[in-house]
């Protein structure tokens, strides 16, 4: 078996099937009033906040659980999109999605990326909610070649929809739209190379590896890209948006002359990143913490990423022991955690549990003290109930759900549970005070070419 970190990507878990319904129809009862929603996501505007996935497999899918406790399930062809001819090269419906308010009629909405590279070609799709739920056969397909990832929506001064494809090389581009009022592009796509945003690129960058936007800022992560001497130390593009498509930005990597200990060979900086409520986080599962591949995050504000902190699990927060490959960072969300207070949560699908080789756990870490709000570590055999599972991955993705402006996330973990026994793997609901958890799918089973991916918030 491969070691995880060559088995997942930051945002990425493989799939062959998904046990839930083949519905495309929501079954929640509609709405009856139209207003701006406290919970995000929201996509029949019932004030619940509703929880979807993407399952980039063979034959990928998307599933809405909605708030209300009903349930939905689409394929590519339930959106409009080309039959598979057959199953060759076909993985990718599913394997990005982001749930934004596109048209600002206070439904949230829903892009879903399909990475499919056989049967039609990749491509987004954008699918807006209404009281009735996402009306996905009214989806509208736009091609992009070679798309992958999770989408990010920078919303000021006009929105501008972001993809990770759409380049010639291996060094990686963007794709954008321009979004109209009524959610649509207003022209065509736009691809923006590495070299013309950064000044720079270099073959196996991995420039889109991830994205992440807030209001007018977009991070890039790029943790393939050598710095100096030291190969794969990753680097972020942090970029404010101009309006029009144009940008203006920079390429950040790890300073010695501010942080006392600069970039390292496996660093991966960049390899998942997050941005919401004022705070930036960029993971870096490769750093070397005492063991190689023990992991770190860096925690800044958009124009201040030379005094980014560095959060490793040998922070006061966490006081904790790290270990080789725990990859410590692989997965990030900035999350409200307690009273609304600002937080991370963290994956390390790697960190053993329990004496248990690669249960994985996710850590919740408040960004600012206080007595009542500790760090909390989220694993199986604790918070997440039953028994650590070897090779569990815990915290391969993770996510969060938000029920109001002042209260604390519900938190979303995944956990692929890549065994040779094939155990089905599960993905866990976890609300405040973070004490336990339910189980919001299961019976997911896994393969090496397929994806999974959760929306992150957006404001």
């Amino acid at each position: 078996m491969r070691s995880p970190g060559v088995l997942l990507t930051a945002a990425a878990l493989a799939l062959v099937q998904v046990g839930c319904s083949h519905s495309a129809v929501p079954t929640q009862p509609a709405s009856a009033a139209v207003r701006p929603s406290d919970a995000v996501p929201d996509f029949d505007g019932d004030g619940r906040a509703d929880l979807v996935f993407g399952i980039g497999s063979t034959h990928g899918r998307v599933v809405v659980e909605y708030g209300s406790g009903g349930k939905a399930g689409f394929e590519r062809t339930d959106a409009g999109g080309p039959a598979d001819p057959s199953d060759d090269n076909v993985r990718g419906f599913g394997d990005g999605v982001l749930a934004a308010d596109l048209n600002s009629d206070s439904f949230s909405d829903l892009v879903v990326v399909d990475s499919t590279v056989g049967g039609g070609g990749s491509a987004i799709y954008l699918i807006f909610g209404s009281k009735d739920g996402l009306r996905v056969a009214e989806a509208r397909r736009y091609p992009v070649a070679g798309v992958g990832g999770t989408p990010a929506l920078l919303t000021t001064p006009d929105k501008l929809l972001v993809v990770a494809g759409g380049g010639s090389g291996d060094d990686g581009a963007l794709t954008t739209f321009r979004i109209g009022p009524d959610g649509l592009p207003i022209d065509g796509a736009a691809v923006l190379s590495q070299r013309s945003l950064t000044g720079e690129s270099r073959p196996g960058d991995r420039f889109g590896a991830a994205l992440a936007a807030s209001r007018n800022t977009l991070l890039v992560g790029v943790p393939g890209k050598d710095v100096g001497s030291a190969t794969d130390a990753g680097a972020v593009f942090v970029a404010t948006y101009q309006g029009g498509g144009a940008f203006r930005g920079r390429l950040e990597t790890l300073d010695p002359a501010r942080r006392g200990n600069g970039p390292a060979s496996g660093d991966r900086l960049g390899a998942s990143v997050a941005i919401t409520d004022g705070y930036a986080a960029a993971g870096l599962p490769g750093r070397q913490v005492g063991a190689a591949g023990a992991g770190a995050v860096l925690v800044f504000t958009p124009g201040s990423f030379g005094s980014a902190r560095m959060i490793d699990q040998t922070s006061s927060e966490l006081s904790a022991q790290p270990a080789e490959g725990e990859q410590f960072g692989s997965s990030v969300a900035l999350i409200k955690v307690c009273h609304g207070a600002p937080g991370l949560l963290v994956g390390a699908f790697g960190e053993d549990v329990d004496g248990v080789a690669g249960a994985g756990a996710s850590w919740i870490i408040p960004l600012t003290a206080a007595a009542d709000c500790p760090a909390t570590r989220l694993a199986e055999g604790g918070v997440l109930g039953g028994r650590a599972t070897q090779m569990g991955l815990v915290g391969a993705v993770v996510g969060s759900l938000r029920t109001g402006p002042a209260q604390a996330d519900t938190l979303i973990v995944a956990a692929p549970s890549r065994t040779e026994d094939s155990v089905a793997a599960r993905i866990f609901r976890v609300p405040p005070p973070y004490t336990a958890s339910t189980v919001a799918a299961d019976g997911l089973l896994l393969n090496e070419e397929g994806t999974i991916a959760l929306s992150p918030l957006t404001d």
